[in-house]
């Protein structure tokens, strides 16, 4: 697991240092800086993956573009470089990008330090998954991709789009699914498991898996009560966006082990509240298991699904970290704050603009 991040002269990031756990969430205002953090992971992968033992630092690949070294550079900076440290297993790895030459265009940039990197790290292994915020909607047709899925064992190739993830599921539909997020009896499998976690997001949905030529399908019933046989089949387009959404990330979670890295950007969007309630109940409990959460959200229903995970005792606060991300507007860089949240739920010395428009409208709306 990646105990600590450190980002240095990076976009909006003069010098931010983030202790992350099994569960780290980020939030904050629009444009404070968080979606630079996952830029940050997804650079070095994407430079790994480009490269071999990446000399350079590529700015712009299949898991991210930031542009040029304009673009990327702390626009501030008084040292002109770049510097990425990670901390895994107690050991740090450095990747630094100082140039006195650098041209604002260059789109690739080499590391001075020649750096030394750890394949078992899981950014940079096959336990690794990257769910953007722009996931692939509703789709009649799915392809597939053998290198990506069944070799590098990966929902997404370009930009976390989840394109592939009627490939994985088929493809690994009778792994076992870890125990302790197995629900309702049903066959311990991903793709049972799947289809009944799906029935939290939108109640007595089945999923139906085929493929057909070279192309996969992905379509839904509903079951029915007093006995009656289920709906006709729909397909994704009629729908909600939130199956669609929501699918990726329960195939991400209970296909991975412990050890695994899972980043995922708005797990929110297109879900109903209840449903993110039960999202963060099966992160949390991935979580505990030993896989690693990076979250970027603006749900409050992210935190407090996470705040009654913590006072129901499925996870413990020494395995979850939830920061703040703003701005000093004078020197245009982020700084991030680590909120406090106790085993009841119970949050310490938020600070303005931490999830508290509610309250704010609440007061306007009642008059006082």
């Amino acid at each position: 697991m990646i105990q600590n991040l450190k980002i240095t002269n990076f976009k909006c990031h003069e010098h931010t240092e983030l202790e992350l756990k099994n569960i780290s969430i980020l939030s904050g205002m629009n444009g404070m800086g968080k979606s630079s953090v996952i830029q940050a992971l997804l650079l070095l992968r994407q430079s790994y993956f480009t490269h071999g033992e990446y000399r350079s630092l590529e700015l712009n690949g299949d898991l991210c573009e930031v542009g040029n070294i304009g673009d990327a550079i702390y626009q501030f900076s008084s040292s002109d470089s770049l510097k990425f440290v990670l901390s895994f297993d107690g050991l740090d790895y450095e990747w630094i990008a100082a140039s006195a030459q650098w041209r604002l265009s260059q789109t690739t940039v080499s590391f001075n330090n020649n750096p030394t990197w750890n394949s078992h790290l899981p950014l940079f292994s096959r336990e690794f998954q990257y769910l953007g915020a722009l996931r692939n909607g509703p789709q009649k047709l799915h392809v597939g991709n053998t290198r990506v899925v069944e070799q590098l064992n990966q929902i997404s190739y370009k930009y976390g789009q989840c394109e592939f993830v009627a490939h994985f599921l088929y493809f690994n539909s009778e792994e076992q699914v870890l125990d302790c997020l197995a629900i309702n009896d049903a066959l311990n499998t991903l793709k049972s498991q799947v289809n009944e976690w799906l029935k939290e997001i939108s109640p007595e949905i089945n999923l139906h898996l085929e493929l057909l030529a070279e192309y996969y399908t992905l379509n839904y019933s509903y079951n029915r009560g007093g006995g009656l046989p289920p709906t006709s089949r729909f397909n994704p387009l009629n729908v909600g966006f939130g199956v669609s959404y929501a699918l990726p990330i329960l195939v991400a979670i209970l296909s991975a082990r412990p050890g695994s890295l899972i980043i995922i950007d708005t797990p929110e969007a297109h879900l109903h509240p209840s449903a993110l309630s039960k999202l963060m109940r099966l992160i949390a409990k991935a979580a505990n298991a030993g896989v690693q959460f990076i979250i970027e959200t603006h749900s409050d229903h992210i935190i407090n699904g996470l705040r009654v995970a913590l006072k129901e005792g499925v996870i413990t606060p020494d395995k979850t970290s939830v920061y703040h991300l703003d701005i000093d507007q004078r020197l245009r860089s982020s700084r991030a704050e680590l909120i406090e949240i106790d085993a009841k739920g119970r949050i310490y010395d938020a600070p303005a603009g931490f999830f508290d428009q509610t309250g704010d409208d609440l007061r306007k709306i009642i008059g006082r």
